[in-house]
This record gives structure tokens, C-alpha cells and sequence, in this order.
């Protein structure tokens, strides 16, 4: 088969393997603001995943058929048992699997290893499971109470933690799983390793560093939201979280977590670039 229609063949079988995952996920957990950025970390997954193929493409080359075979047994039945007790994780997890194990089958191991970033990129937008999520949320909400509360009476607000809960003046708020920051800080750790790939070819110690940024830095942006819901509710009520402002605050905090890691990436990455130009510039001479 010619290699224009064994891709085309390839991306096809992926979308109808990926489809009923796809469904169930958008059905799911992408429904609520803690999945709601997974959508953006599959579509930049699947374009950078496009663009290695197309610049690495003469090195393409069939996988063995029987490995494909045997892999794709166990994945088929994790994927059956997944649908039929519509365990999104699960599900997502064996799509993902055999997505991966048809790439190789069509475009080779060469490929494979050629393309493991973005394929592993991918399965950032598998959601985690919930003893792990449960557990880790429960972590950050506490965590983000504790320094929310301390900052904003650091800036003069009237406001005191007790056993998990938020009191501002009459008014009473939890930190909820959507807001604890689970969510925002994988897509942010997604995506500053993408940026890391793209801007220095996947060198592992600069996104290793993009990743271990992304942490502490979206924890930090979740701190800050935390504290403006507990100043808008301490000047308009607790009726102002009822409007646009509460998700609208989501989108922003991920908004100044995404610019304060470029601007991190910006400043570790500095040394290198002045390095760079004292370099050029004395082989010049």
C-alpha cells in the first residue's frame, strides 16, 4: 500500500478506535471545570504528534503484525470491560494504548521512538483515578485554605479557617475539588513540557525544569484566586459567586500561571542565550 493511504488508513482506524472514549470522556469529566482543559492538552498532543510524523516520515517503516496482534487482545478486552462499566479512566487508558501499539504497527518502531513525547503527551489528558485525584485534592484544598486565609488577612480581610471551612465576616465558603488546582496544574505541567519540546527539541533537563516550574507555580495562581473570591465575597456577598466572575476567575489564574512560566522559562533560559551571543560574537571575530 502506498504510504499516503497507509496514513490516511492509520489515522482512521485511531479516530474510530478513540471515538467511544472520546464520547464518554466529553460526557464525563470533561462536563466539569476540573476536565475542562483536557480538550486543549488531546488537540496540541495530536497536532505536535502531526507535525513529528511529517518531519520524520522517510523513516517509516511497518511494525511487527503479531506483536500488534498480541497487544491488541489485552487492550480490546480492557477496553470492552471499561465500556460496559463506563469507567472513563479505564477506557481512556486502553484507547490510548491501542492507539499507540496501531502507530506502531503502521509506522514502525524507529517511529515510535522518534514520536514518544507526543505520545505520552497524550495521555496527560487521561483522567486520573478518582482514589488518586480524591486524595490529592484533598491535599490541595487544605493547603490552599490554610495560605489563602493567612494572605488575605495578611492584606486586612476578616478572615478565619475552621475545620476546612473559609468564614468571611457572615459568610461561609469551601474550596471544592474544581477550584483546588488538580486540573489546572497537569495542563499546566502539559504544557509547558510542549513548549520545552518545541523550543529545544525535547532536551530532557530543560523539561524537566518546565515541569518541576509548572508545580509551584500553579498552586500559586489557585492561592491567588482563592484570595480575590474571599475579597469579592468580603465587598459583594457571596452572591457574586454565582455569577461569571467565579468561572472567569478559573480562565484568568491559568491565564497569569501560563505567563508567569513562560516568564520563569524566560529567566532560567537567560544565561544560555547571553552565552550563546558571547560565542557567536567571538567566532566573529
Amino acid at each position: 500500500m502506498p504510504a499516503a493511504r497507509r496514513h490516511i488508513l492509520l489515522w482512521l482506524c485511531c479516530a474510530l478506535f478513540l471515538l467511544p472514549a472520546i464520547l464518554m470522556l466529553s460526557a464525563q469529566s470533561w462536563q466539569s471545570e476540573a476536565g475542562s482543559l483536557a480538550p486543549l492538552v488531546l488537540c496540541l498532543g495530536g497536532w505536535t504528534l502531526w507535525q513529528v510524523c511529517r518531519n520524520n516520515r522517510d523513516e517509516a517503516r511497518p511494525g511487527s503484525l503479531s506483536i500488534w496482534a498480541a497487544c491488541m487482545v489485552a487492550i480490546a478486552l480492557a477496553y470492552l470491560f471499561a465500556s460496559t462499566i463506563e469507567m472513563a479512566a479505564l477506557a481512556a487508558l486502553a484507547a490510548w494504548a491501542g492507539g499507540t501499539i496501531t502507530f506502531y504497527l503502521f509506522l514502525g518502531p524507529v517511529m515510535l521512538r522518534r514520536c514518544a513525547f507526543p505520545l505520552l503527551f497524550l495521555a496527560l489528558a487521561i483522567p486520573a483515578p478518582y482514589a488518586v485525584s480524591a486524595s490529592v485534592n484533598g491535599w490541595l484544598r487544605g493547603w490552599l485554605s490554610v495560605w489563602s486565609v493567612d494572605m488575605a488577612r495578611a492584606l486586612g480581610l476578616d478572615a478565619v479557617l475552621d475545620q476546612g471551612k473559609i468564614y468571611v465576616e457572615q459568610y461561609v465558603l469551601v474550596v471544592e475539588n474544581a477550584c483546588a488546582g488538580m486540573s489546572s496544574t497537569i495542563s499546566l505541567v502539559a504544557i509547558g513540557l510542549l513548549f520545552a519540546f518545541w523550543i529545544h527539541g525535547g532536551g530532557w533537563m530543560r523539561t524537566a525544569a518546565m515541569a518541576a516550574l509548572a508545580v509551584p507555580i500553579a498552586i500559586l495562581a489557585n492561592v491567588l484566586r482563592v484570595v480575590v473570591l474571599i475579597l469579592l465575597v468580603s465587598e459583594q456577598g457571596s452572591r457574586i459567586l454565582a455569577t461569571g466572575i467565579h468561572p472567569l476567575s478559573g480562565v484568568l489564574s491559568f491565564t497569569l500561571a501560563l505567563a508567569l512560566l513562560l516568564l520563569a522559562f524566560w529567566i532560567v533560559d537567560l544565561p544560555r542565550k547571553i552565552g550563546g551571543r558571547g560565542v557567536s560574537r567571538t567566532a566573529g571575530n
